[in-house]
């Protein structure tokens, strides 16, 4: 297994292009953008009195909230593209043909599930690192010297407190999006079709409960709002709501019925149960088809 892996991640950091313009993308262009942005900080008095930096730790978890929080369709994006490249290519290119016989198809499977989901928290952690990082060196352009506090170990605490429960809440969304890309791969056999279905599934799914709302309305049936706690993005808020807020997430909108309110555990259930049942579809598909 360990060897899979290895080859794995190889594999992966060879191909440059791809992680530049995904994964990685976000951080190179916060990078870009923070620099330009002290530059014109330290070169223009309106531009510096005008910035007020905002709460550091807010800003550590904030790319953990594009893939977690309400906007999640849109912070999946790059993740998904990512992903769903690496699985279509050993399609395209061939490599599942040339598995030995020895190799259990499970365990080449779970080697890639396995590097994938630390590749992209990786990624995650390092756009985190440098939001904060180059955050803090605009606010010290910008005059500010009290953006970062003093790490005392209430402090540090704190920090790992909140930031590992993003990212272990962080981890459950990535694992149910890579079985997802994984599964459209296996039935597209392509780039370009398991990129589409990732896509349409993320997207997808996010609009249920809006959709499901509208119609409840048009039916008069607010009963129809109850199927919206099933879809895994919902849940995935919800828990998020619970672990920083310590309370639930109520989703509604001007003239659409609310979704019944869910406790913590209720949704820990669901995405759990859709993670299971994605890695199953996959893993039993795959199996069985004719390489």
């Amino acid at each position: 297994m360990w060897a899979l892996m290895t080859a794995e991640w190889r594999k992966i950091s060879k191909n440059t292009l791809l992680t530049m313009f995904t994964i990685w993308l976000p951080a190179y262009g916060v990078a870009i953008l923070y620099t330009l942005r002290i530059i014109a900080a330290l070169s223009v008095p309106q531009v510096r009195d005008g910035y007020e930096p905002s709460d550091w730790l807010l800003d550590a978890l904030a790319p953990w909230g594009l893939l977690n929080g309400e906007v999640s369709a849109l912070g999946r994006l790059l993740p998904l593209m990512f992903i769903a490249v690496v699985l279509a290519n050993e399609y395209q290119s061939g490599m599942w043909k040339n598995l030995l016989p020895g190799n259990h198809r499970w365990q080449v499977w779970l080697a890639k599930y396995l590097v994938l989901l630390v590749y992209v928290a990786l990624s995650f952690l390092a756009f985190s690192l440098v939001y904060v990082v180059f955050t803090a060196l605009l606010a010290r352009a910008s005059g500010y010297t009290t953006y970062l506090p003093e790490f005392t170990l209430e402090v540090v605490q704190n920090l790992g407190r909140q930031y590992g429960r993003e990212l272990l809440l962080g981890l459950g969304t990535l694992s149910l999006l890579i079985w997802f890309a994984g599964l459209a791969a296996i039935i597209g056999r392509s780039v370009m079709v398991s990129l589409a279905g990732a896509l349409f599934f993320s997207v997808f799914e996010n609009t249920i409960p809006v959709l499901l709302g509208v119609t409840s309305r048009a039916l008069q049936n607010p009963d129809l709002m109850q199927w919206a706690q099933l879809t895994p993005s919902l849940n995935v808020v919800n828990m998020r709501y619970w672990l920083l807020l310590e309370q639930p997430f109520r989703f509604g909108g001007p003239g659409l019925p609310a979704v019944p309110e869910m406790s913590f555990g209720f949704s820990v259930m669901i995405l759990t149960l859709w993670i299971v049942g994605a890695a199953a579809a996959t893993l039993l598909v795959f199996q069985r088809q004719d390489l």
